[in-house]
């Protein structure tokens, strides 16, 4: 926490002074304010710790010392000449640290400020090829199969009825993969039984596109998944993800939101609320809302989704966990005017095959496994759902 002290005569930055590592910076906004007191001389301190203090020129009438170093001092006998000298001081960061803060001091008499310098790398442009009005060329669909071979090709082929020319790529942690060949389909095999955050990695590592659309390997494409339509919100936004609905079966519509919060706990950790809702309406496009949690049909931001990354610990019970990996880096929301549909998860015993039942033994883990990840890797002493 940074205090300014409402009654000090210096003027001086509070935020937004930034230098790359090893290099040079003016300070800008110094001054020294006195406007009844009259003194036989003014003395300005300034002291460094990550970097040190010079002029970038010298105002006649002004003595400068430590010139080079952490510690500067500025002497004048006119406030005016000082206040001149002030536009002129330069910080040099000397420390290498590829993103940290110097706290820098400048002293008057009692008084104290303190000028914060970020330190870090101008960040570097993610840029993607793609042509404009070409979906394909901006949007690849990503997913992760295992075992639903089935599923998975009824998947791509709903995909290729609306969408022909769209890449699509698959992880597949399969024991005997079957080939799932076709024109700008990617098929990537792992290790068997590797997982689902592990899949979504390896999908999401091999996108060369701006954007991808996650999808399960049983959604089914129809002429309400509007990718277009999803692709105009992000453009148009600061959004990062922006999600849909998806359709169960007898035409219900799934397409919850939640909202995260964290409370501080005590030495056994803190607590986090996770609870139905969203926060409020993105401007321009009411159909959406902001969330912290949307579901697991979603266009994403390729660069920013990388940024966050999906933990390969949850191997077969996992989707809100991302979410909380992305907690405060993800711009979050969920949209109801584009959808996909699910495939029927009614159990008709006749329909099952031995693929689905070997699916549902390693898919069916109890959720306390999942609970208690997540109570150890962000340090929780008890999660409220709601």
């Amino acid at each position: 926490l940074l205090f300014a002290d409402g009654r000090s005569p210096l003027s001086y930055p509070t935020q937004g002074v930034q230098v790359q590592p090893k290099k040079s910076t003016i300070i800008p906004g110094l001054k020294l304010r006195i406007p009844d007191e009259k003194v036989a001389t003014y003395t300005v301190e300034f002291i460094a710790r990550l970097g040190v203090l010079t002029t970038l020129a010298d105002v006649p009438g002004v003595a400068v010392e430590g010139a080079e170093s952490t510690y500067l001092s500025l002497t004048a006998d006119e406030l005016t000449h000082l206040n001149r000298q002030l536009q002129f001081i330069v910080y040099t960061n000397t420390y290498f640290d590829p993103d940290t803060v110097d706290y820098v001091e400048y002293r008057y008499g009692g008084f104290v400020g303190v000028i914060p310098i970020q330190i870090h790398y101008k960040p570097m442009l993610q840029a993607f090829n793609y042509v404009d009005d070409d979906i394909a060329s901006k949007v690849t669909v990503a997913t992760k199969t295992f075992l639903r071979y089935d599923k998975l090709r009824h998947m791509i082929d709903s995909v290729r009825q609306f969408y022909p020319t769209i890449t699509i790529i698959i992880a597949d942690d399969s024991e005997h993969p079957e080939k799932v060949e076709g024109q700008n389909i990617e098929h990537y095999t792992m290790p068997f039984n590797k997982g689902w955050f592990a899949g979504r990695n390896l999908a999401v590592s091999q996108v060369t596109t701006p954007y991808f659309l996650w999808v399960d390997d049983d959604f089914i494409f129809t002429a309400e998944t509007r990718v277009d339509l999803l692709l105009k919100v992000i453009e148009n936004t600061n959004l990062d993800i922006v999600g849909g609905g998806v359709y169960e079966e007898l035409g219900i519509r799934n397409s919850w939101t939640q909202k995260i919060r964290i409370e501080d706990g005590d030495e056994l950790g803190d607590c986090m609320f996770q609870t139905k809702g969203y926060y409020h309406k993105v401007e321009g496009f009411p159909e959406c809302v902001v969330a912290d949690v949307v579901i697991n049909f979603f266009l994403g931001d390729t660069a920013k989704v990388r940024s966050v990354g999906f933990d390969p610990q949850f191997a077969r019970i996992g989707h809100e966990e991302f979410f909380l990996d992305g907690l405060g880096k993800l711009r979050v929301a969920s949209c109801s005017h584009v959808s996909v549909s699910h495939t029927s998860k009614i159990p008709l015993p006749w329909k099952k095959s031995k693929f689905d039942l070997q699916y549902r033994s390693f898919r069916d883990k109890p959720e306390s496994f999942k609970y208690k990840q997540l109570f150890y890797k962000f340090n929780l002493k008890c999660i409220h759902l709601n």
